[in-house]
């Protein structure tokens, strides 16, 4: 049977809270996760069966999305985002192989006539925030000027299989570092099933 939890849509609803304060104890997953769309208006879908039996971890967290990472950890599931305020439920094994290419956030392949620009992009700059967060706790980039273009391919699991980091030949020593920084980078929230790779960036610390 299917489940889908949604929170009343008011104007002041319409996107996630970033300067929420999520706090809630060890519960039924499902509990969980309704108390999470109506306090951030995330609409999730799931099957219950895979939510049966479960229980969540403790959540202490500013944004929704670490509210999620934190709810979900070690119950082998994760969300699948099918635009930035809604996810499905899946499994974490789930398989299912990007086909097309994404070019600086771009779709330039077709899916079902042509694709949007922003259909993927929403992900993207998921991707972009997280490996900006990875940075910055980098203690060895700290200080450095740089401006680099990445190119970024997960599997299905959301984690990065390969990464190339290109710029100048001069910082060729800061684009190793970033690589090393970002190699085992792996997404909370799955990539859309269809979703062109590589995501191609581009980041830069003056």
């Amino acid at each position: 049977m299917a489940c889908a939890v949604a929170a009343p849509f008011t104007p002041a609803m319409a996107a996630p809270a970033a300067t929420a304060i999520y706090a809630y104890p060890s519960l039924p997953l499902s509990e969980a996760l309704a108390r999470l769309a109506e306090q951030s208006g995330f609409h999730v879908n799931y099957d219950e069966r895979l939510a049966h039996g479960l229980t969540s971890r403790p959540v202490s967290a500013s944004t929704p999305q670490q509210a999620l990472e934190q709810m979900l950890a070690g119950t082998g599931l994760a969300p699948r985002f099918t635009r930035r305020d809604a996810f499905t439920l899946v499994r974490r094994s789930l398989d299912a192989r990007p086909d097309m290419r994404l070019d600086d956030m771009i779709v330039t392949a077709p899916i079902i006539g042509r694709a949007r620009s922003s259909d993927y992009a929403w992900y993207g700059s998921m991707v972009l925030e997280e490996c900006f967060r990875k940075l910055r706790g980098q203690t060895a980039l700290k200080g450095r000027k740089y401006e680099l273009q990445l190119y970024v391919w997960l599997d299905a699991a959301g984690t990065v299989t390969r990464l190339e980091a290109v710029g100048p030949e001069e910082q060729t020593e800061t684009r190793m570092l970033i690589e090393q920084a970002l190699v085992e980078l792996r997404m909370v929230s799955l990539p859309p099933s269809a979703m062109p790779q590589p995501i191609r960036m581009r980041i830069s610390a003056m």
